[in-house]
């Protein structure tokens, strides 16, 4: 019992690289990955398998043509394309690149890791600022339910029970039908739907702190209200915290991912882990990778957060 107790920091390590990685890849990824939503002579390019390369010959009216092969000629360009040998006009010809999917395209012919990397910015932004906002709004209930007690903890507690009597994604989905789905509302959406375990967790933590000898040394020397709860209780209120903040993190990635999955998440064309499955069930015969890459994505990172939840709350064990 001792040595699996001692693999969890290591592993809560390895769960905050990753996570750290992901952020990364939602950081940078869109500064050198193209558009999410670029369709190019779709007819050539859907549902291309992993490592898949085409040459683009951008022509004068603004079209653009995808080859599978390409070589000049005398008086163009001869491509091959969709197993049919053509010759290009070299006055038609504007440009010409190439470019692999190294996760292969979509049914629209849309880049599969471009929408990954783009999905990962949407997810995690809309996991934090929805994890903020349920923090924030927790901490407060818990901070006015805890210390105060009597009638105000009751009507606060029985607010919370009444709201997690709803199931969250219910409670979610009913809320978003009703408003118009956009990046912020979902964030306060989720964010508002999802802070009773926080009132209830720093609630508890305020109900024992209050009692300590500090604290009633604190009120016996006349300080005031406000400066007990803000410099001295809520501080030591914030510990477990971390712990809860890493594990629903990784409950709100999935429920934003839900959402997307059916249709009530970020509006088309925006790409985000959830739309992706989606659009990928429809074809999934043939292109495995629609589901796979986003599904295997989306499945660590919620349980990196695990992880690192678990190895808080061992690092937690330890100290006490």
């Amino acid at each position: 019992m001792k040595r699996v107790c001692a693999r969890w920091p290591a592993l809560a390590r390895h769960a905050g690289l990753a996570l750290g990685l992901v952020a990364g890849l939602a950081i940078v990824g869109p500064l050198v990955c193209p558009a999410p939503d670029t369709i190019r002579d779709p007819s050539s390019t859907a549902l291309l398998a992993p490592g898949s390369q085409r040459f683009f010959l951008l022509l004068a009216d603004g079209s653009t043509v995808a080859a599978e092969t390409m070589a000049p000629v005398a008086t163009g360009w001869e491509i091959r394309r969709q197993g049919e040998v053509q010759v290009v006009s070299d006055t038609d010809v504007q440009g010409v690149e190439s470019r692999r999917f190294w996760l292969g395209t979509d049914a629209l012919g849309r880049d599969v890791l471009a929408r990954l990397v783009w999905g990962a910015r949407v997810s995690l932004a809309l996991g934090l600022l929805a994890l903020v906002i349920s923090t924030l709004l927790g901490t407060l209930v818990g901070l006015a339910a805890g210390w105060a007690g009597g009638a105000l903890d009751t009507i606060l507690m029985r607010l919370a029970d009444a709201v997690l009597a709803v199931p969250m994604l219910v409670l979610v989905l009913l809320l978003t039908a009703l408003l118009r789905p956009s990046l912020g509302v979902l964030a306060v959406v989720i964010g508002s739907s999802s802070w009773m375990g926080v009132a209830r967790l720093m609630r508890a933590q305020v109900q024992t702190l209050k009692q300590r000898d500090f604290v009633l040394g604190l009120r016996a020397i006349g300080a005031s209200r406000t400066r007990i709860l803000l410099r001295h209780v809520l501080p030591n209120a914030m510990t477990p915290l971390g712990q809860d903040a890493a594990l629903r993190l990784g409950d709100l990635i999935l429920i934003e991912s839900s959402l997307s999955f059916l249709g009530f998440g970020v509006p088309p064309p925006t790409a985000s882990w959830g739309s992706m499955l989606a659009d990928g069930q429809a074809t999934l015969g043939s292109g495995w990778w629609l589901v796979v890459f986003p599904g295997c994505l989306l499945a660590g990172t919620v349980l990196a957060t695990a992880l690192l939840a678990e190895g808080l709350q061992e690092k937690l064990r330890h100290f006490r």
